[in-house]
């Protein structure tokens, strides 16, 4: 896999990371319940996905990346993304405190 692929699946796996958060925004605002259990088997289902695909950016060899490609626009993409996730964990996390 090159450095192009395994970013752009970094950044799949993100947005889909995000869609599960949104929707768990949505569960916690409209019932003020905590999720189901299989909403949250589906949620616990991705953090290990997510650590894989850290894993394979770690070892990407920055000289390997060519300036010619999309690579590092999908990079930045990758990181304004996980910047949502956080944000929206956040304030998930807050609702569910309340």
């Amino acid at each position: 896999m090159n450095s192009e692929e395994i970013v752009q699946k970094h950044f799949d796996l993100c947005e889909e990371v995000h869609g599960v958060l949104i929707e768990e925004n949505r569960i916690l605002k409209s019932s003020a319940s905590v999720p189901s259990e299989d909403f949250l088997k589906k949620k616990e289902k991705l953090l290990p996905m997510l650590d894989e695909s850290l894993e394979r950016l770690k070892n990407l060899k920055v000289e390997l990346v060519s300036p010619f490609g999309n690579t590092k626009d999908l990079i930045k993409k990758a990181q304004n993304k996980l910047l949502q996730i956080l944000y929206l964990d956040k304030e998930n996390e807050e609702i569910l405190l309340r």
